[in-house]
Order: C-alpha cells, then structure tokens, then sequence
C-alpha cells in the first residue's frame, strides 16, 4: 500500500491452491458473507492471505463467471510472526470456554494447538472430534484473520497427556504450568533454564490442575516446571496468558 494510505478493512484467508496468478478466487462462503453481510461490491478492496507468505495481498473484488474474484492490486503488511514457535496442549473444557481458549491461542501467537486429554479433565471429546473439528479449524482462521496474523496455527488430533509429552519432547523444551509445585520456577527464569529455543511446548491442565501422578510423569519425561504468578488462573485464562507470557520471556529479540 502506498504510504500513508491504510490498507482494507476486511480480511480473508484464502488457501494457496485458490490462489491463481495475480487473481483470488474465494470460497462460496466468503462470496455470500461478503454480498450479504458485509455489503462490498465489484471494485471494492479487500485483504487476503495465503497462510504462507509474511505479507497481505490487497485485491479489487470483480465478478467472473457468476463468481466473486480478487484481483491483486498491491500488497500490505500484516503482524509479524513470533521469532519462537509456542506449541499450545491446552486441557480439553466444556464446548464454549474451550472455543474461547483456541480464539485467544491464537490472537497471542501459537504456532499449534493440541487437545490434551488429562485425569481432571470434565469434558471429553472421543467420537466428537471429527464433528467438532471443521468449526475449531474455522474459529482458528477466523481469529488469524482477525488478528492479523500471517499463519493460521495447526490443529492437531487430541491426545493423552502422556503421549502428547514424549512427541512434544522431540521437538525442544517442554514447560508444564503449575503453581503449586515445589519444584516450579517462575516464568521470568525461564531464560536462564532453556536459553531462546526455536521451539517450546506449554502444558496447561484443566480446572484442578494436573494430578500428582501426572506432575510425576512429566518430571520423568523431562519437562520443566513454571508458574507465571501464585494466583490461580480460571482454566480457559491460564492457556493463552501463559502462553504470552512464555512469548514474552523467550523472545529471541529481546
């Protein structure tokens, strides 16, 4: 965009495949939410990205062939992406608490969010995924477009708190949040403990917290302890502050 010039108001994620040259070809749903709830016609400009690249393509919307297009006019900055990549295993909540858990996840900056399944867990998912999998990945594209980050993060299968610990392991630091135990150091010395990793995973357990056997076994398995404050978090609270936080004190920049 030219400076000094603000860039469109509305903004779409638009999969690479629909991508074709320099035009956009968006979704049915987007063509309806765009004629009948946002009220934009031809020649209108809109924002759209690909999930790929650092950067928001600005389109001019025309109509071809019965359908609503972007053709791509110019480009505009959008949030940069955080230099450290923040694996997210929240615990699993009842339906609404959970979707706002996933929503703020990530609006702070998650790289990817994993269902952890966990002894104290109230709400299950079982035979429910594949159901409520299609509205979690369109909450998760909603609030990338809303927030205006560059990548929509990867939502993966649930898992079971032990097996979600040794996969996660594999790839860098694993913090696992709780308040109460002896051992747990505080979010600010994290630094000191894992230096600025490329890669951290966070573990946060539902209302009551992880179990003794399950602090037990992350111990085992070589995860950290932390805590953020002795205040107790409500469970759909703890995740994405911990999760800023970690951000927060593990930014390669600073």
């Amino acid at each position: 965009m030219p400076d000094g010039e603000r860039p469109p108001r509305h903004r779409f994620y638009v999969p690479a495949e629909r991508w074709d040259s320099a035009r956009v070809r968006f979704s049915p749903t987007q063509q309806q939410q765009m004629h009948r709830v946002l009220r934009l016609s031809t020649g209108d400009l809109v924002r759209a990205f690909d999930g790929l690249r650092s950067d928001d393509s600005v389109a001019a919307l025309a109509q071809e062939d019965d359908a609503l297009v972007g053709v791509v006019v110019g480009s505009a900055e959008c949030a940069p992406e955080p230099t450290l990549n923040v694996h997210a295993y929240p615990a699993v909540l009842p339906r609404d608490r959970y979707e706002l858990v996933l929503r703020q996840l990530v609006e702070v900056g998650a790289a990817s969010i994993t269902p952890l399944v966990t002894e104290r867990c109230v709400a299950t998912i079982g035979d429910e995924w594949e159901r409520r999998r299609p509205r979690w990945e369109r909450i998760l594209v909603e609030a990338a477009e809303q927030s205006e980050r560059a990548r929509v993060p990867l939502l993966r299968e649930p898992a079971q708190l032990g097996r979600a610990l040794a996969s996660a392991a594999a790839l860098g630091p694993v913090i696992v949040a709780d308040p109460r135990h002896e051992s747990a150091i505080p979010f600010s010395r994290l630094r000191e403990r894992v230096g600025t990793p490329g890669t951290i995973s966070l573990f946060v357990g539902p209302e009551g917290g992880f179990s003794r056997d399950e602090v037990g076994g992350a111990l085992r398995a070589g995860a950290r302890l932390a805590f953020a404050g002795r205040t107790v978090l409500r469970a759909e609270t703890a995740s994405p502050v911990l999760a800023a936080l970690l951000l927060h004190a593990l930014a390669r920049d600073g």
